[in-house]
């Protein structure tokens, strides 16, 4: 059975580029336990194969919810809960397998994260493709690369078939439908929050019972007009 204690966690299940690092941040500042956003991949390298594993079981049977035994390896350090891409992506599955944790549904206007979207993960993700067919070329794509490009082609491929052009919007609309009806289903009113970063303190800190910092600016940990493949590995998916 998990360890995990589920007192602390709060799930952040809002896609990427809708303000998972900064909400991740804002609860750093808050004092919250530590939060499993994509950032800390690169700083657990075996995760990328446990992830993608996961990835894999979800393509060939969706319908089968992953349990807590699952997302144990990757989240048992992470008492805070979890943010963004790839945790973030088994929503449904986390909901059903930490039933006792807050969910946080972070938002944002569809259009703007579909711009969002194009303009990072995805660009990053065709940028990086191209460099790996270069590298397998030339026999220099390390072990640890083909398990990044692996990962990351893992969940393009699962959420719109490597197409997002195509599938992103519809897929946007399908996951915020299913995750809202999952978190009603399961969860009472108050552990439940939809948030748009914009929206600062106030909200946040009434979901959690804390009172609202005096001294410390609501972070905003996305706002860069420049943003590249390298961002992707510490600073995946955050609002732009």
């Amino acid at each position: 059975m998990a360890q995990h204690s589920e007192s602390d966690m709060i799930l952040i299940l809002g896609l990427p580029r809708t303000g998972t690092q900064t909400l991740t941040e804002a609860l750093r500042l808050l004092g919250h336990p530590p939060v499993y956003h994509m950032s800390e991949v690169p700083n657990n390298p075996t995760h990328y194969p446990m992830w993608s594993g996961l990835i894999e079981r979800k393509i060939k049977h969706p319908d089968t919810l992953l349990t807590a035994v699952d997302f144990e390896p990757m989240l048992k350090d992470y008492p805070g809960g979890n943010s963004d891409v790839p945790s973030a992506i088994f929503g449904i599955d986390l909901i059903h397998a930490y039933p006792k944790a807050k969910v946080l549904i972070t938002e944002r206007d569809e259009d703007a994260w579909v711009d969002s979207m194009k303009r990072t993960l995805v660009l990053a993700h065709r940028e990086e493709q191209a460099r790996r067919e270069d590298r397998l070329k030339t026999g220099t794509q390390s072990e640890l690369e083909e398990q990044k490009y692996n990962l990351r082609m893992g969940y393009h491929t699962w959420l719109w078939n490597d197409d997002f052009e195509t599938h992103g919007r519809a897929y946007w609309r399908k996951y915020q439908k299913e995750i809202r009806e999952a978190a009603k289903a399961h969860r009472t009113e108050g552990d439940v929050l939809v948030f748009n970063p914009k929206d600062g303190w106030g909200p946040l800190c009434e979901f959690l019972g804390k009172p609202v910092p005096s001294d410390i600016g609501f972070p905003h940990e996305g706002n860069k007009s420049v943003w590249s493949t390298k961002d992707m590995e510490h600073n995946s998916s955050e609002k732009k």
